[in-house]
């Protein structure tokens, strides 16, 4: 797969890679609201996110906040989207973010914080060598 162009919106540019894999880079100082939630999710549909299993990298600077009904949002809409989302910042305030977000709004998918690029990159590939596991076996089972 080739990587889709950007789309830019108010808080965040949003792109699929080669791999398949959907970026999501928000924009410094940016504010979340549930109505900027629910373009980004249609932006995802739209990228057949719904079809797919994807993956998903979520890349922030040292500031942006989520409004209350959009964590909400993007908690109830995120397991019909995503096998595994990884947030990749350094910042304290993101990670007791993260942390409200994973506690407070049932997150019942895989979602986790790292500190660099490079290990989220190599815990979202997991899911993928899994994924590509379990449909082999499941060929098997059928021969």
């Amino acid at each position: 797969m080739d990587t889709t162009e950007k789309i830019d919106t108010k808080t965040a540019v949003i792109w699929v890679d080669a791999e398949g894999m959907v970026h999501l880079k928000m924009k410094e100082g940016a504010v979340v609201d549930l109505q900027e939630i629910e373009k980004h999710f249609d932006i995802y549909r739209q990228l057949g996110c719904d079809k797919n299993s994807t993956l998903h990298l979520f890349e922030g600077g040292a500031y942006f906040t989520f409004e209350k009904e959009a964590m909400q949002y993007a908690s109830k809409h995120s397991k019909n989207l995503f096998v595994a989302s990884a947030i990749v910042n350094t910042s304290l305030a993101v990670r007791l973010l993260v942390n409200l977000y994973n506690l407070f709004f049932n997150n019942t998918y895989n979602f986790k914080m790292f500190n660099s690029k490079g290990e989220a990159l190599q815990w979202l590939r997991k899911f993928k060598k899994a994924e590509k596991f379990s449909k082999a076996i499941q060929g098997n089972e059928i021969m």
